[in-house]
Parts: structure tokens; C-alpha cells; sequence
């Protein structure tokens, strides 16, 4: 009976060492968003945020948005709901470089080793988020489990270059879009 008892306590004090680290596990400023918890924080310099389910899916799924953080927000809430995290990092004017390709390497990183999350997020690109998403996915297929576009923008040359013809050609192109990043005037030039 003794025995019982013993490992009644242990495993009570296991479960409430889990419950008490997935409170405590996230950092940043903790904030209500929909109901859900929602951190945001300081990451290599650039703002990044997660919103977190109440209770995790099997496998710590989770949803990693190339740019427009709070588009789709109705089905944010779903895949909240379901179990799924939704994380963001802010390199929107990096235009899917290398150098955002690096911070999001490492925010890979961080998010499957110090959080657990899943190793294949799905992945989600809205506009020139197209740029980062399916970059980072061609870079490392085996870390993908689905990419979702809307509308994105797929080839740098159409945008913000407006080498094509359309809507962003030469004429209507926002030059300040390649300012500060790797596609100076002198490199977009090179672009053909």
C-alpha cells in the first residue's frame, strides 16, 4: 500500500512539473489574443511572437507565417483550437534574402530544440511572404510539411524589381522595398 502511495505522489509531482513548464516554458510579453495565450519577444533583434493552444496537438504542430502576421486570423483561430501554435518572425523588408534565410534557420532552431515544436511546420505565405516561405523550403524540403500560399509573390524579378510586365512594372515598382537589403540598386540591376 506504501508503494502505492509513493508513486501516486511521484506522479503527481511529474504531472505538475508539466503543467507548471508549459506554463512557464514560453518568454516574452505574455498577452491575450482571441482567448489564447499570445508571447511576444525579442529574437537576434527582430520582433517574433507565438500564440499558443490551450492544450498542444501530438507532435507540437505548428504554423510559421512568412509575412502579414495577422492575416488569417479566423484560421489562426481554428488551428488554435486543434492544438496547433502559430509563430511569426518579423524579417518582412529582408525580401526572403540569405540573411533572413539565417535568422530563419536559426528560429527553426529555436523553436524545435528549445521549444519542442514540431520539426516539419506548415508553413504560410501571404504576398512576399512567398518570397521567405518557398526559399526556406527549398533550402530544407525535409523540414516542411505543407506550404500554403495566397497570392504570393513567387519571383523577386516581377517584385519589387517590376522587370515583368503588370501591375509592378518598372513604372509602378516601389524602389524603397530593396533598401537595406542584399538587392541594392547595383544588384537588382543584375537581375535579369
Amino acid at each position: 500500500m506504501k508503494k502505492i502511495h509513493v508513486f501516486c505522489l511521484v506522479a503527481m509531482i511529474i504531472s505538475c512539473h508539466s503543467i507548471l513548464s508549459a506554463e512557464e516554458k514560453w518568454l516574452g510579453k505574455k498577452s491575450d489574443w482571441s482567448g489564447f495565450e499570445k508571447y511576444t519577444f525579442k529574437f537576434e533583434n527582430k520582433t517574433a511572437w507565438v500564440k499558443v493552444p490551450k492544450k498542444s496537438a501530438p507532435g507540437n504542430p505548428w504554423v510559421w507565417r512568412g509575412r502579414w502576421a495577422d492575416f488569417h486570423t479566423g484560421t489562426d483561430l481554428i488551428l488554435l483550437q486543434k492544438g496547433f501554435h502559430i509563430a511569426y518572425l518579423e524579417t518582412g523588408g529582408m525580401l526572403g534574402c540569405d540573411a533572413a534565410l539565417d535568422l530563419w534557420d536559426k528560429f527553426y532552431d529555436e523553436m524545435t530544440g528549445k521549444y519542442k515544436m514540431s520539426k516539419k511546420p506548415a508553413l504560410e505565405a501571404v504576398s512576399r511572404g512567398g518570397l521567405f516561405v518557398l526559399r526556406w523550403a527549398a533550402r530544407h524540403p525535409d523540414r516542411v510539411s505543407c506550404i500554403y500560399l495566397d497570392s504570393p509573390v513567387c519571383d523577386i524579378k516581377s517584385w519589387p524589381l517590376g522587370k515583368r510586365k503588370g501591375d509592378h512594372s518598372p513604372a509602378s515598382r516601389n524602389q524603397n522595398s530593396v533598401k537595406g537589403t542584399p538587392l541594392s540598386s547595383t544588384q537588382s540591376k543584375k537581375v535579369s
